[in-house]
C-alpha cells in the first residue's frame, strides 16, 4: 500500500503539519533556539517557500497566494510544480479561494493535466475545477492518463478527478480499489471522495471500512458521512467513546469541517479524559460562532495543545472578533513557538490594528527563533 505516514489516527482539520496533515495534539518538541536577523515580510515568505521542509513550504506558498494578489498566480505556480506531491495539493487548497479567476484557473489546469504531477494533486486540482465550472479539456486528459496508466494508485486518484468533471468512463478503477481497502494515506483524496455525491463511491467506502488500515478509520468514517450516511456518523460518535484519549482528539478533529456534526461533537463532550472533553466543548462553542469564557481559560492551561487547538478554533468564529483580537495578542508571547505562529496567524486573519500595537507586535516575531512563527508573523503583517 502506498503510505506517506505513519502515525496511529489520521485527521482532516489540522493546518500547519509535515507530510501530510497531522492531529492538533502533536507532542513533537521544538528545536533548539537560534538568533535570527529580522528580514522583511515578502522576504520571510519567499526564502521559506523555496528552501525549508514541506509544511513550511507549502504554508509559505499559501500566504504568498493569499496577500500577493498581482503576483497570486506566480506563487500558485511555485507551489504546483514543487517536488513533494503533498505540497502540490496544499497548494490547490490555497488556490480554491481563487479558483474562478481566469489565471488561477489555468494553473489549475495545468497541473491537471501535467504527467509529471502527483496522481494525487493532478485529482484534487480538477475537483477544484469541477467546483467552479468544470473544464472539458482537463476531463478528457484525466480519462486518457487512466487509460495510460499502469499504477492502481494513480488509477484510482485519476479517474476520481474525471468522475468529478463528468466522466465516468473510469468509476470501476476507482471504487474498486476503494472497496478492497487500497487507499492511499492521503486525507484530501478521501475528503474528495467525500464529495462525489456519487452512489457506487459510498458503497465502496462502506465496503472499505473493515479493511483499510486503522490510521484511515476515522476518515473513511468521515467521508461516509459527508455522502450522507448515518452509519457513518454513528462510527465517529462510537470513537468519540475509545479508551485511548488520542483517538477522542482525533474525531474532534475530524468532523470540525463537516455538516451535521453536532451529535458528534456533543457525544466528544461526555468524554472522560480532561482535555478531550474541554477540545470538544470549544469546538461546540466555535461551530456556535460563540467565543466563550472557554477559550481565555484554555490560553491559560499549563497544556499547549489546548492552547493552540483554543487559537486554532478562534479562526471558526466572527462574533466577538475585539476579544479574539485580544486573546491572540496575549498568545503572541507564548513560550511554544507553535502556540505563537497560531497566534500570529489569528491575529493578521482578524485584521492587525495599528493603534493597538499590533503592526510592531508581529515585526518582532520576524526574527523569532522558529521558522513558523515568521512565517506567520510575514503573512500576518501583508495581509
Amino acid at each position: 500500500m502506498k503510505c506517506v505516514l505513519s502515525v496511529k489516527w489520521v485527521i482532516f482539520a489540522a493546518l500547519l503539519s509535515g507530510c501530510p496533515k497531522q492531529a492538533t495534539f502533536d507532542l513533537s518538541i521544538p528545536d533548539a533556539p537560534s538568533v535570527i536577523s529580522a528580514q522583511p515580510a515578502d522576504q520571510v515568505l519567499v526564502d521559506a517557500s523555496q528552501g525549508s521542509g514541506p509544511s513550511i513550504r507549502s504554508r509559505a506558498i499559501a500566504l504568498g497566494i493569499a496577500v500577493h494578489e498581482a503576483d497570486r498566480a506566480t506563487w500558485a505556480g511555485r507551489g504546483s510544480y514543487d517536488p513533494d506531491g503533498w505540497v502540490q495539493s496544499q497548494t490547490v487548497d490555497a488556490m480554491a479561494p481563487y479558483a474562478e479567476e481566469p489565471a488561477m484557473r489555468g494553473v489549475l489546469a495545468q497541473l491537471a493535466t501535467r504527467d509529471s504531477a502527483d496522481a494525487y494533486a493532478r485529482s484534487h486540482a480538477a475537483v477544484v475545477l469541477a467546483q467552479t465550472g468544470g473544464d472539458d479539456t482537463v476531463r478528457d486528459a484525466l480519462s486518457a492518463a487512466v487509460t495510460q496508466s499502469r499504477d492502481p494508485w494513480n488509477r484510482s486518484a485519476l479517474a476520481l478527478g474525471a468522475m468529478a468533471l463528468g466522466d465516468t468512463t473510469h468509476t470501476g478503477s476507482l471504487t474498486d480499489a476503494v472497496a478492497r481497502g487500497d487507499i492511499a494515506l492521503e486525507l484530501t483524496f478521501i475528503q474528495d471522495l467525500g464529495h462525489t455525491g456519487n452512489p457506487s463511491v459510498l458503497e465502496a467506502l462502506v465496503a472499505a471500512s473493515d479493511r483499510v488500515e486503522e490510521e484511515l478509520v476515522l476518515a473513511v468514517a468521515a467521508a461516509r458521512m459527508l455522502l450522507g450516511d448515518d452509519a457513518g456518523r454513528s462510527l465517529l460518535i462510537t470513537a468519540t467513546n475509545d479508551d485511548d484519549p488520542l483517538v477522542q482528539l482525533a474525531v474532534i478533529d475530524t468532523v470540525l469541517d463537516i455538516p451535521g456534526n453536532k451529535p458528534v461533537l456533543k457525544a466528544a463532550m461526555r468524554s472522560r479524559d480532561a482535555i478531550a472533553g474541554e477540545y470538544a466543548a470549544l469546538a461546540w462553542d466555535a461551530v456556535r460562532d460563540r467565543v466563550s469564557d472557554r477559550f481565555p481559560r484554555a490560553l491559560e492551561s499549563d497544556d499547549p495543545e489546548l492552547r493552540l487547538a483554543a487559537l486554532d478554533l478562534l479562526g471558526r468564529t466572527s462574533s466577538n472578533p475585539d476579544l479574539a483580537r485580544d486573546l491572540a495578542r496575549r498568545a503572541l508571547l507564548d513560550d511554544v513557538p507553535r502556540v505563537r505562529a497560531a497566534a500570529a496567524r489569528r491575529l493578521g486573519e482578524l485584521g492587525l490594528q495599528a493603534a493597538a500595537g499590533d503592526t510592531e507586535r508581529l515585526q518582532v516575531l520576524l526574527s523569532d527563533e522558529d521558522i513558523l512563527v515568521r512565517v506567520e508573523a510575514a503573512g500576518a503583517l501583508l495581509r
